[in-house]
């Protein structure tokens, strides 16, 4: 069985590296939107995975996501994502 602080852990670890990696790439020069651009990429991802995960089905994506249906929807059409 994993344990949930290792998966937590690892989580933590990925996160980090890879925006790490996102700063480094960006040099001195940082963008105003920073914080807009690697947030809106990660809710990006996170809702597209479930929302395969769950084939599709809104509701049971919000549900896992801890977010309202309508709330989810308007993330999707806002996030420009393709279902």
């Amino acid at each position: 069985m994993i344990c949930l602080k290792h998966m937590t852990n690892s989580l933590q670890n990925a996160i980090n590296h890879s925006v790490e990696q996102y700063i480094q790439l960006q040099g001195t020069t940082f963008s105003a939107t920073l914080y807009h651009d690697i947030m809106s990429q990660v809710e990006k991802q996170l809702i597209e995975i479930v929302m395969k995960k769950t084939n599709g089905n809104k509701s049971q994506a919000a549900k896992i996501l801890g977010i309202s249906r309508v709330t989810l929807i308007k993330k999707i059409q806002t996030l420009d994502i393709d279902l």
